[in-house]
């Protein structure tokens, strides 16, 4: 077995205290806004990078053959995704923020339905973008029911005061996440990201081997990401996100920390 990368803030924040915490205050917000059996209304989202350089791939060759290679980008650009997803078992589309300030048309075409975009020279999401995506994407997709519980991390682009002035008028509970902890506590984390990336490599390079001589450009991104976000955003993956992290449903005993053995989840 290959052992899993961890950083030392995350492992210190990775203590029966700090879980112990987090879900006595979880369950406390559930109950008191009626939410515990309402998978409807529990939300979560975050982002992400996609390299436009994928991986390559594990070929099996004769023993003593050369070496093989595989046709790449060599580009170090990411496209950032910012997904969210509902306890029921749907995703929202995704937006995707391009590392330029102006948007190509062309860069749209094959998108996924609803896409909404944002630009700048980074690619990273900040809190005017966030803005933008809580009021034109995420106040369009929710039910009409209410209180709605939006989760998420403490990114300081996720802390707009216009954000948390609307989502308070909107009856919009934002629940932020423990620091350092997403890697347990985060539903998208978990299970959803990681199914979206494996698939996106996997769609690069089938889109590589049916042309020939072409790589993954800006121009490929969205008609290319659309694939593996079909193929990651299930049902079924978006549902096991929330119950492996123990909030739908409700479960406390559903994350094992480092070094624990947990019995309790799915594997995926």
């Amino acid at each position: 077995m290959k052992s899993e990368s961890l950083s030392q803030a995350r492992m210190q924040s990775s203590t029966p205290t700090v879980l112990d915490k987090y879900f006595g205050h979880l369950h406390e917000t559930l109950t008191k806004n009626d939410l515990l059996n309402k998978p409807g209304q529990i939300f979560n989202c975050d982002e992400s990078g996609f390299s436009l350089n994928p991986k390559p791939r594990y070929i099996a060759t004769r023993k003593g053959q050369p070496h093989t290679y595989s046709v790449t980008s060599g580009s170090k650009t990411q496209i950032t995704v910012m997904a969210c997803i509902c306890a029921a078992g749907y995703s929202m589309p995704p937006m995707v923020i391009f590392d330029r300030k102006g948007l190509n048309p062309d860069w749209k075409e094959g998108e996924v339905p609803g896409t909404s975009y944002g630009q700048n020279e980074s690619a990273w999401i900040d809190s005017d973008m966030f803005d933008g995506w809580f009021n034109q994407l995420f106040l369009k997709f929710i039910p009409a029911a209410r209180p709605i519980l939006l989760l998420l991390d403490g990114h300081s682009s996720h802390y707009n005061p216009a954000v948390i002035k609307q989502a308070a008028s909107n009856y919009i509970i934002i629940f932020c996440l423990p620091p350092n902890t997403t890697h347990l506590m985060q539903p998208l984390d978990r299970v959803c990201f990681g199914a979206v990336k494996q698939f996106w490599n996997e769609e690069c390079h089938s889109y590589m081997q049916q042309h020939p001589g072409k790589v993954i450009t800006r121009g490929q991104f969205c008609q290319v990401f659309r694939l593996a976000w079909m193929r990651g955003m299930k049902m079924k993956n978006i549902l096991a996100s929330f119950k492996t992290t123990g909030i739908q449903p409700f479960n406390k005993l559903a994350i094992a920390l480092p070094g624990e053995c947990n019995t309790t989840s799915d594997e995926k």
